[in-house]
């Protein structure tokens, strides 16, 4: 807990390693943090300004806020998996965020909007549409095929459909197959389409492991985790 500056109530869910993060990170830049991963994001807690983790680290939507609770001094992360629970809140007065941009990104934001007054305004229309974007995009990943969510997590770590075809023995027409069922359940015309869909996700398994440790083709990454 910092030692001065203004306060603010942190309520993630048992565990978290984001919630940790942002109370370390914001403590570190002098809020006074209230860090409540144990309590339900009831009314009392969110009358004040307070930061609401939707999800847990396996990307799961684990809390919820009743409808009467006020949030116009509540910020909410989460990501496609909580669409429909943002779009509530958001409808409510809530700010809303994207839990799975990069920290430092996440916490400049997040500063801005716990410093800004709170006030009652109408919906951003633009947001909303998003957040039904982010839901149908959540649908459409949970209806691929084990082989599907394979390729697809290959596509998005840069490995080509020929280089698919050779890490998971399968022809290149199988490939390419698997890839038109994968662009048809997503709703988009190009592999580029499909890639920005995963990686818009937030989920876990569609991060790329390459881009933190730096391997080229990304294949590598994706057979540490065994080969999905």
């Amino acid at each position: 807990m910092g030692d001065g500056g203004e306060e603010v109530t942190v309520v993630a869910p048992a565990g978290s390693a984001l919630g940790a993060a942002l109370v370390g990170a914001l403590g570190a830049r002098q809020w006074r943090v209230l860090d409540a991963p144990t309590l339900r994001p009831d009314r009392a807690l969110l009358a004040r300004r307070a930061v609401l983790l939707l999800e847990d680290d396996a990307g799961t939507p684990v809390m919820r806020v009743a409808r009467a609770a006020p949030v116009l001094t509540c910020v909410c992360l989460g990501s496609a998996r909580s669409a429909r629970e943002l779009h509530d809140l958001h409808r409510r007065g809530a700010v809303v965020l994207d839990q799975s941009v990069p920290l430092l990104a996440l916490l400049t934001v997040l500063e801005h909007h716990l410093r800004a007054p709170p006030g009652p305004g109408p919906p951003d229309t633009a947001v909303a549409r998003e957040l039904e974007r982010r839901h149908d995009e959540h649908v459409g990943l949970s209806r691929l095929t084990a082989t599907e969510e394979s390729v697809l997590a290959l596509l998005t770590a840069g490995v080509d459909a020929t280089q698919i075809g050779v890490h998971r023995h399968l022809s290149l027409n199988t490939v390419r197959t698997h890839i038109r069922s994968i662009l048809s359940k997503l709703g988009v015309r190009s592999q580029l389409e499909a890639v920005a869909v995963a990686r818009r996700s937030g989920h876990p398994p569609w991060l790329v492991e390459a881009q933190a440790t730096f391997i080229n083709s990304g294949e590598d990454a994706v057979r540490t985790r065994g080969g999905r």
